[in-house]
């Protein structure tokens, strides 16, 4: 059963729980160099069950996201536009709560 941290997956929990970045079957997102950050998001909407949950997973999200590209402005910018998108866009929420009963 999956459980724990995100750094405790074996490779073939990882694959199946995450995609690097953007939607599984939905929008296709170029990764840069955010795949890790893009896969601990998947990893951490899997885990979440609130909107609580789902706020906290981007929060999460930004904060790896500036931490892998705070000294390029380009990859910054583009790392906060993904963090945007999850946070506000309906589309990120939509896919929150995929496969589970919204509370």
């Amino acid at each position: 059963m999956i459980g724990g941290k995100f750094s405790e997956l074996n490779d073939k929990e990882k694959a199946m729980l995450c995609n690097g970045c953007g939607a599984k079957g939905g929008l296709n997102v170029p990764d840069l160099c955010f795949t890790e950050s893009c896969n601990e998001h998947d990893y951490d909407y899997f885990m979440g069950k609130t909107i609580k949950d789902k706020n906290k997973a981007d929060l999460n999200f930004l904060k790896r996201n500036i931490k892998l590209s705070w000294k390029k402005p380009l990859s910054l910018t583009y790392g906060i536009t993904m963090y945007l998108f999850v946070r506000f866009h309906p589309k990120g929420k939509e896919a929150f709560f995929k496969g589970k009963a919204s509370l």
